[in-house]
């Protein structure tokens, strides 16, 4: 069971460093100009692959609202009866709901034998917009629009400006310790790299978060209890907020207490002396 972990999470490190990522967003409302009672619109982002959409008609639209402006260039759709034929659709953008442009000179068409239980991906250039409409134009039996489920995602990461989002991972750190007292230890750390550049480093004791700094490569554990072993990693950072695999475990143990009195913290001069 533990292979199985380790093989998992080294997938999803695989498939996350290597922008094997997308964004799906919320479409925070569906509205459709057809549809039957028992099947309307809504049915289409309810998350329920057993229920759905129909609306009769071509040219029938179904408007969906993401709440804000955002970047997508990519529809998923799991259309009824996807298996046994195909459907026709064209897309509309719009800001405010009102003026509308469509996102591609020719018509999209589903693939015959696409289970009906998965989605299609259908792929255009970036758009920056709030509201997706899409206008049904039949399937290979009618004039039905049948959709059981849809998804707008920004398949290829980009930001708000249309920018490619940084999803690298940066290298995972080294981390030595050359010294320690009876309170304190000494970290080093070298070897992090990114793609961008490293910004950070998260520090751990004992697998807790101990610290979070900003580009340097030393820091002092304080506070801590003498005669203790303890356990200390690191992670690094970019700009983007990516995080690398953790760092070797350094173990190091602290001194004996160094006892000592609770004398004055006064220093006295006498001359050139001062005791």
């Amino acid at each position: 069971m533990k292979n199985y972990a380790v093989l998992f999470a080294f997938l999803a490190v695989v498939l996350w460093n290597g922008n094997i990522h997308s964004q799906t967003h919320t479409i925070q409302s569906v509205v459709a100009s057809s549809e039957e009672p028992q099947n309307p619109a809504p049915n289409m982002i309810d998350n329920d692959m057993n229920t759905r959409w129909s609306g009769s008609g071509m040219g029938i639209t179904a408007t969906m609202d993401l709440g804000s402006t955002k970047n997508f260039d990519q529809l998923r759709i799991a259309f009824l009866d996807s298996d046994i034929r195909w459907a026709r659709f064209d897309l509309e953008v719009s800001d405010d709901g009102v003026v509308w442009a469509s996102i591609s000179a020719t018509t999209f068409q589903s693939t015959v034998g696409t289970p009906f239980t998965e989605f299609e991906d259908f792929n255009f250039t970036n758009q920056y917009a709030r509201y997706l409409r899409y206008v049904g134009q039949g399937n290979q039996q009618n004039d039905y629009s049948s959709i059981r489920e849809i998804q707008i995602v920004n398949a290829t990461t980009n930001d708000d400006s249309g920018n490619p989002v940084d999803m690298q991972a940066p290298t995972a750190p080294t981390v030595t310790s050359p010294g320690h007292t009876d309170t304190t230890a000494n970290l080093f750390w070298s070897g992090a790299t990114d793609n961008i550049g490293v910004t950070g480093y998260r520090i751990f004791k004992d697998g807790v978060l101990e610290a979070t700094l900003g580009n340097v490569g030393t820091y002092q554990v304080v506070g801590l209890s003498a005669s203790t072993t303890y356990s200390f990693t690191v992670t690094a950072l970019d700009a983007a907020g990516n995080e690398s695999l953790v760092s070797n475990a350094i173990s190091v143990t602290t001194d004996a207490s160094s006892g000592g009195g609770s004398g004055s913290s006064v220093w006295l001069e006498t001359g050139s002396t001062a005791s």
